[in-house]
């Protein structure tokens, strides 16, 4: 028990029972007068002390009493067996008909649609969420355990294995994970949903199955996989924000939304399912990682490329590089000459690195440059792999005289 809980309940045990003792003694010892004013002293002292005794002491231990927090249900059982359900929530009541309780959560002011149908309409709490369920120990309050991970303001995941005693009967927000879901391409990925869900029938959720949210993710999870698998991993990156909705038509569908309901007292909220993250393998990272550094890497040196070709050709005709690049376009021979300093600075270079230029991905580029840079990049498309600077030099010269 906490500390405080343990204070008022030793103060008022203390209290009644030195009122007992003062009443025994005054009526074996004293007058009857005052073994009365002892007896109406007491009585008072008690009930001024039973309110903190029953707030702070009886109810957070579910003793007699108990608080029932807004948006939410509590089961009573006697001896295990459930007795009925505590609820808690604005303008929210259980389903009634004439002879039983259905449990189902409704608003006030609808009508069961069974027959002999009435009017919900919770009983008015003059202590708010306090009540009193029965004489404890014979009744108490139902406590199950609930494992769940949820997210945190930061997007991270939170993992919780708590003993609860009630119900959340509101929209709940719960993370589910998927591990080496394979997509078309054969790649396992691990993907984190978001899935907003809550309990309508708190009944059905505790007692129609063992453990109500690992029942409802293990009946999502393979239909997911499914969904996976008929993507591949860049085709999941475009879909991200629409597959949970797609996956919720497919459950509505395969008749799940009706039995989750039906059965387990479950509602997942209609484009409640959202795909948080997709992450690979750390090997695919890697290689997309290196991929996008080689790009990054062939641009720069396209640029180069193209500025020292550029200057060269000004340098040769003695113009700006400008004038260059107006004149190439309408220039047959300038463009031939232009061709041929690519050709012998690629060359060059080849054999001064020792290896063939990365593939060139030309955007943005309009026009002149256009034309540049699909020219450098036709040249720098070669195998990948070293030459020496004697083959390099020996197949400029077989180029050299095809031209003539």
């Amino acid at each position: 028990m906490y500390r405080k809980e343990k204070f008022w309940i030793g103060l008022w045990i203390l209290v009644f029972v030195a009122s007992i003792g003062s009443l025994i003694f005054s009526a074996i010892v004293l007058s009857k007068l005052i073994t009365l004013i002892i007896f109406i002293i007491s009585f008072l002292l008690l009930i001024l002390l039973a309110i903190p005794f029953v707030y702070w002491g009886l109810a957070p231990l579910n003793i007699f009493f108990t608080f029932v927090d807004e948006g939410t249900a509590k089961i009573v059982v006697k001896g295990g067996k459930f007795i009925k359900a505590l609820i808690q929530w604005e303008s929210h009541t259980f389903d009634r008909t004439e002879t039983e309780t259905k449990w189902n959560v409704v608003e006030e002011g609808t009508e069961a649609r069974t027959t002999g149908a009435v009017t919900h309409k919770e009983s008015r709490h003059l202590f708010g969420g306090l009540r009193f369920y029965g004489l404890w120990p014979i009744s108490d309050i139902y406590g199950y355990r609930l494992r769940w991970t949820s997210i945190r303001e930061n997007g991270e995941a939170s993992q919780h294995d708590e003993i609860l005693d009630s119900v959340m009967l509101k929209d709940m927000i719960y993370f589910a994970e998927i591990r080496g879901a394979e997509e078309k391409n054969k790649i396992p990925l691990d993907i984190g949903l978001i899935i907003t869900l809550r309990v309508i029938n708190p009944y059905k959720a505790l007692f129609n199955v063992q453990d109500w949210l690992e029942l409802v993710l293990n009946r999502i999870k393979p239909l997911f996989r499914e969904r996976v698998a008929n993507n591949t991993y860049d085709e999941l990156l475009v879909k991200k924000q629409k597959i949970g909705g797609e996956l919720w038509k497919k459950l509505k569908e395969e008749k799940l939304i009706e039995e989750f309901e039906n059965d387990y007292g479950i509602k997942i909220k209609e484009g409640g399912i959202e795909m948080k993250d997709i992450t690979p393998p750390a090997i695919y990272q890697k290689a997309a990682t290196q991929k996008y550094l080689a790009e990054r890497e062939s641009e720069k040196r396209a640029g180069e490329t193209m500025g020292a070709v550029i200057h060269m050709m000004a340098t040769s005709e003695g113009k700006s590089p400008d004038d260059i690049r107006t004149e190439i376009q309408g220039n047959s021979k300038l463009r031939k000459e232009f061709r041929g300093f690519c050709q012998d600075l690629i060359h060059r270079r080849m054999a001064i690195d020792g290896k063939s230029y990365l593939d060139i991905r030309v955007t943005g580029a309009e026009g002149t440059e256009k034309s540049l840079l699909e020219l450098i990049s036709a040249w720098r498309r070669m195998p990948q792999g070293g030459t020496t600077s004697e083959e390099t030099e020996k197949k400029h010269k077989e180029d050299t005289k095809k031209k003539e």
